[in-house]
């Protein structure tokens, strides 16, 4: 059981807008730092409204190492 929702917490992913809202980023920052690979993303292959989706946990992994960096 734990095992399922492991792997279903690490399938989820967010939108640029859920990222902004989280990181405090710009929309077009996001984006940037998406094209660069400065953000973990995936490119959405099904027509949705944004061109990439970030994975949760990778992104939540890298926001970290930023903030432990910064101090």
């Amino acid at each position: 059981m734990a095992e399922r929702k492991e792997r279903r917490e690490k399938m989820t992913y967010l939108t640029p807008k859920q990222v902004c809202e989280m990181t405090g980023l710009k929309y077009s920052t996001v984006i940037k730092w998406a094209n660069i690979g400065l953000l973990p993303a995936r490119k959405a292959l099904n027509g949705k409204k944004s061109k990439y989706m970030f994975p949760r946990q990778e992104l939540h992994k890298k926001i970290e190492s930023w903030r432990i960096s910064s101090i």
